[in-house]
């Protein structure tokens, strides 16, 4: 992981420098557990892969970094903390950070460009990402989410939002290591565990709202911008129960599929989690 973040810290010094690069590098750099990058890193490691494959992880971060950013600005969620730090629009200021997200997004592809993986492989990865980040995933999810404030919605529907705004970047690092490792008979399934990995993880993220949400390092949340939430839907003992629910399909899936210790022990690390 040192390796990792070293690449990273020097992951924009072939660009000019100047506000938005090192907005980029503020939030890029912002502490966080990096779970996208180490789902991929984990299964790669199950799956024998020797290769680094640093530029697919930066990638993967760059792009969930970005996310972050835009979702924080006063048009979307309207929030000053992120990680317990400002957010870039508030350590920066609007423009400068619309730019930065703008820039994450753009230069994830050259990172992907960058890699050493042969031609159709690397164009099978590049259509994953704009699939899982794209109007096909992430931001369909985002857009659901913001034409659903103020209604009253269903579970199946909070899901559907779920699935493409958080699963879909949950499930791509985990098909790349697939395609990378010839393994795509196994995409399926890992895809419906990791869809229900990224599931469990906005309903542990409603629970902490309600426990705490100066735990998850923010001072903005669904239930301050009236958005349906699982708590608000099933109640708070019905959510835990669907939380570990959630995360006992997924494993027993993955281990229908196969033994995979590095994936499902970092897996479980992050179920207890507290931000």
């Amino acid at each position: 992981m040192n390796n990792f973040e070293n690449y990273l810290n020097h992951i924009f010094d072939y660009l000019p420098q100047g506000k938005t690069v090192e907005a980029m590098y503020y939030s890029l750099l912002n502490p966080g557990k990096r779970v996208r990058s180490q789902l991929f890193f984990q299964l790669l490691k199950d799956l024998e892969m020797n290769d680094n494959y640093y530029e697919i992880g930066a990638a993967i971060e760059m792009i969930h970094t970005y996310s972050l950013i835009h979702d924080d600005l006063p048009a979307m969620d309207n929030a000053t903390m992120r990680r317990n730090l400002p957010c870039s629009h508030i350590q920066f200021n609007e423009a400068i950070a619309i730019l930065a997200g703008d820039g994450l997004l753009t230069e994830s592809f050259y990172q992907l460009t960058k890699s050493n993986i042969e031609a159709t492989k690397k164009i099978s990865i590049i259509q994953e990402f704009v699939n899982a980040s794209g109007c096909n995933g992430m931001i369909y999810g985002q857009e659901l989410d913001i034409i659903n404030e103020n209604n009253i919605i269903s579970q199946e529907e909070l899901q559907k939002i779920h699935y493409n705004k958080t699963g879909a970047m949950i499930v791509l690092p985990i098909k790349i290591a697939l395609i990378l490792a010839d393994k795509i008979e196994h995409i399926n399934q890992f895809s419906k565990a990791m869809q229900l990995y990224g599931l469990s993880f906005q309903v542990k993220d409603d629970l902490l709202d309600q426990e705490d949400k100066n735990l998850i390092g923010k001072d903005s949340s669904d239930k301050d911008l009236n958005k349906s939430t699982y708590l608000k839907i099933l109640g708070y003992e019905n959510s835990l129960k669907l939380y570990y629910e959630l995360i006992d399909e997924c494993f027993k899936i993955i281990n229908e599929i196969g033994e995979f210790p590095n994936l499902i022990n970092y897996m479980q690390s992050l179920i207890e989690r507290n931000k």
